[in-house]
């Protein structure tokens, strides 16, 4: 790999693996948000990662961070949300380091 990402040959919005994966504008980044479903067992089952004595005001503050994340991409579709099925979004969101979907916070 390529010691600066703007130099490494950035295929169209392909992943890398399950951790990583690559902008439209050729910039590497680390998943988050993204879950197992029936197409892929292979992310994290988010049921697993329920924390709750997680203090309320470090969730906050998180949350409103990954509100106010960049749009990296947008889909013809909405996902659905793994734990309770309600409507997520249609895109997915960045910060130049991390890319997770919108609704992620919900």
């Amino acid at each position: 790999m390529a010691k600066n990402v703007r130099d490494a040959e950035a295929p169209a919005w392909k992943p890398c693996d399950v951790s990583d994966a690559w902008t439209p504008t050729g910039e590497l980044v680390r998943l988050l948000g993204f879950w197992a479903s029936p197409d892929d067992e292979s992310l994290p089952d988010p049921a697993d990662l329920v924390d709750a004595s997680w203090d309320e005001a470090d969730r906050e503050w998180i949350a409103d961070y990954l509100d106010r994340g960049q749009i990296a991409a947008s889909y013809m579709g909405a996902s659905r949300c793994r734990l309770c099925s309600c409507v997520n979004g249609s895109r997915d969101l960045t910060d130049g380091a991390y890319l997770w979907p919108e609704g992620l916070t919900h």
